[in-house]
């Protein structure tokens, strides 16, 4: 059974840390709260929340995981072949250039998108909002030439770190390893900003090793992140 979380559950450190934190049989817990305070206090406790439709009702589904893809920036491993995209240079990166464009790439690109109209609402709330401690991104990498959006990513810049919520590039042929090199590219931008670590989410997927990555379990993740 999904528990249902409310503010004040994340705001109540003992509740926070004795019981949400510790307990490693639950990670997933679902609200209605859709305002910017709910999301903006669940990110700088560690959740990461992706939004689901349950029964037609739109929600929100925050996640405490119970492993992390951590990747230290001076980690980042740049195969053979992102060394050579680079070299070419035949590529355009940005944020902030492109926001709703990314969405709709993700959203076309994977069939069962958690980004429901509801979520998509409050990601331009926060996206166009001023908030403290917290940055709503977009990045893009676009072919320069037919300004072809290849592959983008929405995250977020919360308690010193850069979070991923979720990515797309296209399949095609000519933009091999495009979706690869954009996020590296993020990386090596965050870096500049003075952002040195990035949060890759659920570590199953190989890339996120291969990029240099290491897996933290949750009470690792927490203190590594000034969060417990």
């Amino acid at each position: 059974m999904i528990e249902y979380l409310r503010i004040d559950n994340v705001l109540d450190k003992e509740c926070l840390q004795t019981g949400i934190y510790k307990d490693l049989e639950h990670d997933y817990y679902w609200s209605d709260d859709f305002s910017c305070e709910f999301y903006i206090t669940l990110a700088k406790a560690g959740f990461i929340t992706i939004g689901y439709v349950h029964r037609g009702n739109n929600i929100l589904l925050p996640q405490i995981q119970t492993h992390y893809a951590l990747l230290e920036h001076k980690d980042l491993h740049i195969s053979h072949h992102i060394k050579k995209l680079l070299q070419k240079h035949t590529y355009h990166f940005s944020t902030n250039e492109r926001f709703q464009e990314v969405i709709e790439g993700i959203k076309k690109s994977y069939e069962d998108c958690w980004i429901h109209p509801t979520y998509e609402a409050l990601l331009h709330e926060l996206h166009q909002g001023s908030f403290e401690g917290f940055k709503l991104i977009s990045s893009e990498l676009s072919d320069p030439i037919t300004n072809t959006l290849v592959a983008g990513e929405i995250g977020y810049i919360c308690n010193g770190f850069y979070t991923g919520l979720t990515k797309f590039s296209l399949k095609e042929k000519a933009y091999s390893n495009w979706g690869t090199l954009q996020r590296v590219l993020l990386t090596q931008h965050l870096d500049t900003e003075g952002i040195h670590l990035s949060n890759l989410g659920h570590p199953q997927m190989q890339y996120k090793l291969d990029l240099g990555a290491t897996i933290y379990s949750r009470e690792d993740f927490l203190k590594k992140c000034n969060m417990l």
